[in-house]
């Protein structure tokens, strides 16, 4: 069955890699960003599969605007990708903190995403494309630290009724595969 995603986050072409691996599986795409251009060609291969939409403003009425716009051209949003730029282990904490407490920036805008969309999953995909092997090892490990922190933040799960996933962005086409094929 095709999912909604949305897309927010990443600086280093995670978010078209996401996107194509997505598109390939059947999904629909909106991707969220300050700087859509790089997605140009995407659209132009995928046409109506992908919606890039360009967010100028931090405010609440911009994301929302953006939400609505999203729902309009593909319904409701199954899944909010948090594309997370790599961090050392001292970040650790103030991702997890950031994405379960704070009310400032990045966190305010997955704070309002979840908000709006109260039935989407959340899955945060870390790591870097084509990373060398002590990177990966080195991600993966911060990984279960991640997920670890997400897990045991009881007032914010609770508090929305979901779960969140960390994944690394090279396990997104197998793990793809293998919730399609759960699927079918």
């Amino acid at each position: 069955m095709a999912e909604v995603w949305c897309i927010v986050g990443g600086s280093d072409g995670r978010d078209r890699y996401l996107a194509e691996e997505l598109i390939h599986t059947g999904n629909s795409v909106a991707i969220l960003k300050n700087d859509v251009s790089h997605l140009a060609m995407l659209v132009n291969a995928y046409g109506d599969a992908i919606l890039p939409i360009e967010i100028l403003d931090e405010g609440d009425e911009a994301l929302a605007e953006a939400l609505h716009h999203v729902e309009e051209s593909f319904g409701q949003v199954d899944v909010i990708a948090v594309l997370l730029d790599p961090c050392t282990e001292n970040e650790i904490e103030q991702v997890s903190t950031s994405l379960t407490k704070d009310r400032a920036g990045f966190a305010y805008a997955v704070e309002v995403l979840t908000s709006s969309l109260p039935g989407s999953t959340i899955v945060i995909v870390t790591g870097q494309l084509n990373a060398s092997k002590d990177d990966q090892l080195r991600t993966r490990m911060l990984n279960a630290a991640l997920e670890d922190r997400l897990r045991h933040a009881v007032p914010f799960t609770a508090q929305n009724n979901r779960t969140i996933d960390v994944i690394y962005v090279d396990d997104v086409p197998a793990r793809l595969n293998t919730k399609g094929a759960a699927k079918r």
